[in-house]
C-alpha cells in the first residue's frame, strides 16, 4: 500500500522522500482525480533523475510562453518528441522479440500456443505470464508500426542512402511521415541536393516570427518541411506562399556563419543541434560543390 502523509507523517524524514500531499488513499479514484492529486514531490518517485529535469524544463519553457497559441504549440512538439521515442522502444522490443522466437526454443513454442489454457512457460509464474502477455503486446504493436513504414523506408534507403534512415532513425516519426518522406525522396532523389534544401527550408522555419523552431535534436526534419522540398524540384531558389506571405529560399549551401546560435552540421550536412554535429571539415556533404544559385528573376513561386 503506498504510503500518504495520512499513513505516515514522517514518511519524509525517516524514509528520505518529499512530503506527499494528503489525499484519499483508494485503488477506484477517477482517472481525472488522480490527475489533479498529482504534484511534483510525485515525479520524484516515479522519474529518474534525468527525467525529472526534463519536466522541469518543461515547466518552465511553457510558463514563458507569451500566449496560448504559443503554449499549444510547445505542447504539439513535446508530445511529437515523445511518441517518437515511445515508436523507437516499441521497435526495439519487437526486435528483441524476433531474436525470442528464433533463439529460444521454449519462448516460441509458448509464443505460439499462448492463447491456449495448457500454454504456460516452465519457468515461470503466473506473474512472471503477465509481464510477459505485456512485453508481447508492444511488441506485436512495434511490427504493426514497422510493416506500415518498412515500404517507404526502403525506397528512401534506394535514393539517400541505408545510413540516413539509420542515422535519423525516420520510422521512429510514424506512418504518415515516411510515407511524406518517401514522396520528398522521390521528388529529390539526390541526398545532396535534398540536404542543401532542407537546410534552407529548416533556416527559413527557424527564422520565421511565429513559425516552430527547429529543435535542437539529431533529425530536426518536421513532416512540413519534407513537404515543401517535395515540390521544390527544380535546382534554383523558390518562393513558399502560404496564408503568412511570401518566403524566398535560395538554392545555395549554408555557411557556419548562417546558422543561429546553437546549431552546427552533422556528418550528412544537415543542420542540427551542436551536441549532434561535427567539425565542418570533417563533413564531406556539406563541402560538397552545388550550382549557383539562381538569379531572382529565375525564382519560382510554389503553392
Amino acid at each position: 500500500m503506498a504510503i500518504t502523509a495520512e499513513d505516515d507523517s514522517f514518511a519524509g524524514k525517516r524514509h528520505g522522500l518529499p512530503k506527499l500531499r494528503q489525499r484519499r488513499a483508494s485503488a477506484e479514484q477517477p482517472l481525472e482525480t488522480l490527475l489533479d492529486s498529482t504534484t511534483v514531490s510525485d515525479d520524484a518517485l516515479l522519474l529518474d533523475a534525468c527525467q525529472a529535469k526534463e519536466i522541469d524544463r518543461f515547466r518552465n519553457e511553457i510558463r514563458l510562453c507569451q500566449d496560448e497559441a504559443t503554449r499549444y504549440r510547445l505542447c504539439l512538439q513535446t508530445r511529437d518528441d515523445l511518441l517518437s521515442q515511445h515508436s523507437s522502444l516499441q521497435f526495439l522490443i519487437a526486435a528483441f522479440d524476433q531474436v525470442m522466437l528464433a533463439e529460444c526454443a521454449e519462448y516460441h513454442a509458448w509464443r505460439k500456443n499462448r492463447n491456449k489454457p495448457s500454454s504456460r512457460l516452465t519457468n515461470s509464474r503466473e506473474d512472471d505470464i503477465s509481464v510477459w502477455e505485456r512485453f508481447v503486446g508492444v511488441a506485436n504493436e512495434g511490427m504493426e508500426i514497422k510493416y506500415k513504414c518498412l515500404s517507404a523506408l526502403t525506397e528512401v534507403s534506394r535514393c539517400w542512402g541505408l545510413d540516413k534512415v539509420q542515422h535519423y532513425h525516420w520510422a521512429s516519426k510514424g506512418e504518415k511521415y515516411c510515407k511524406v518522406l518517401r514522396t520528398a525522396a522521390r521528388a529529390v532523389p539526390e541526398w545532396a541536393e535534398a540536404a542543401i534544401k532542407l537546410n534552407r527550408v529548416m533556416l527559413g522555419r527557424h527564422q520565421r516570427v511565429g513559425a516552430r523552431l527547429v529543435k535542437l535534436v539529431a533529425n530536426p526534419i518536421e513532416q512540413r518541411d519534407l513537404v515543401t522540398l517535395k515540390a521544390w524540384t527544380c535546382k534554383q531558389a523558390y518562393v513558399k506562399q502560404n496564408r503568412r506571405g511570401q518566403h524566398s529560399l535560395l538554392f545555395e549551401k549554408l555557411a557556419d556563419t548562417d546558422l543561429p546560435q546553437g546549431f552546427g552540421f552533422d556528418r550528412f550536412g544537415l543542420m542540427v543541434g551542436k551536441e549532434f554535429a561535427v567539425a565542418s571539415a570533417e563533413n564531406d556533404t556539406h563541402s560538397l560543390v552545388v550550382p549557383e544559385a539562381a538569379s531572382e528573376g529565375d525564382i519560382r513561386i510554389l503553392r
